[in-house]
């Protein structure tokens, strides 16, 4: 009943009604005619028919929705691309092609459709439309597919790999986006990439890599923050890497000693008063870190040398 009038009903208002019944009780039997009104004239019918099409469960509604792929025309090629990425139907090779379809709506589906879906090996298509888009809002379709494709990838390290590959020949603002999203990415690829941009001498890239870098999530980017840090002469790039390598150390779960380790060698390279205090709260949140300091400090002492600056 709900089938019918959802397809033929005379008042849209019975449609509309009957429509949204399908999104509660519907099966794949029912999956045609709600594709069939999604390129309704009218947007609310339209709009309804795409909330019931995403709230049926179920891989035989998927099989359906893939199914209609072939056979659709330009203007429900779209609609059904749209839908095979709201579902996040693993249907790559189908949708794959259509990133390079001749009508500018579906290759914008067709690109946002890969973010929830797109594999590792398909991924550099995501990154190439990212790179040299065909439009703004393809650009923009891209920059978000690929975001949401990255972070989601269970090989983090390859996944860098692949961000990283076109550094060297990207425009300045897509160099800028494949670091933000290697920055969400994480892991040793991503580091040592962002680290060879903070020491670029591109100060675009160093801002972004410094920035980013500030809010690394695990330690390991300590050593890359303290070169920047004592590398650079002067100016917010060092200012913004001691930093931090001090969040890091004020923290993250760390040895005492090698906390106190860190506190040295901040102190070695700190110009700015901010930071030398930073490392006064660092100690005095870190009893056991300031006595092992103080220790260390008085033994060089009474053997007359230079404190142990630490590695």
């Amino acid at each position: 009943v709900f089938a019918g009038l959802a397809a033929d009903g005379t008042q849209s208002a019975v449609r509309l009604a009957a429509i949204k019944a399908l999104g509660r009780v519907g099966d794949a039997a029912t999956t045609g005619i709600l594709l069939s009104v999604l390129i309704d004239d009218d947007q609310r019918l339209a709009a309804a028919a795409q909330d019931a099409l995403a709230a049926l469960p179920g891989e035989a509604v998927d099989r359906e929705i893939v199914g209609r792929l072939a056979d659709a025309d330009t203007r429900s090629l779209a609609a059904i691309v749209e839908l095979i990425g709201g579902r996040r139907i693993p249907a790559v090779a189908e949708v794959l092609p259509l990133a390079t379809h001749a009508d500018a709506r579906v290759r914008t589906a067709a690109i946002s459709a890969l973010g929830p879906t797109v594999d590792l090996a398909n991924l550099g298509v995501l990154v190439s439309a990212a790179i040299a888009p065909a439009s703004e809002a393809e650009g923009e379709a891209a920059r978000a597919a690929v975001r949401e494709a990255s972070v989601r990838m269970p090989d983090r390290e390859a996944c860098a790999a692949i961000l990283a590959r076109p550094l060297a020949t990207a425009s300045a603002p897509a160099k800028l986006m494949l670091l933000d999203v290697l920055g969400e990415v994480g892991g040793r690829q991503a580091l040592a990439t962002l680290a060879a941009a903070a020491a670029s001498g591109e100060q675009p890239l160093e801002d972004a890599a410094t920035r980013i870098l500030g809010k690394w999530m695990t330690a390991d980017a300590a050593p890359v923050l303290y070169e920047i840090a004592a590398a650079t002469p002067g100016g917010k790039f060092k200012t913004r890497a001691l930093r931090g390598y001090l969040r890091i150390a004020r923290q993250f779960t760390l040895p005492d000693a090698e906390r106190a380790a860190m506190c040295r060698k901040a102190l070695a390279v700190a110009r700015d008063e901010a930071d030398r205090k930073a490392v006064a709260e660092i100690l005095e949140r870190y009893p056991a870190v300031a006595a092992l300091m103080a220790a260390e400090a008085e033994a060089v002492e009474a053997k007359g040398a230079e404190p142990n600056q630490g590695t």
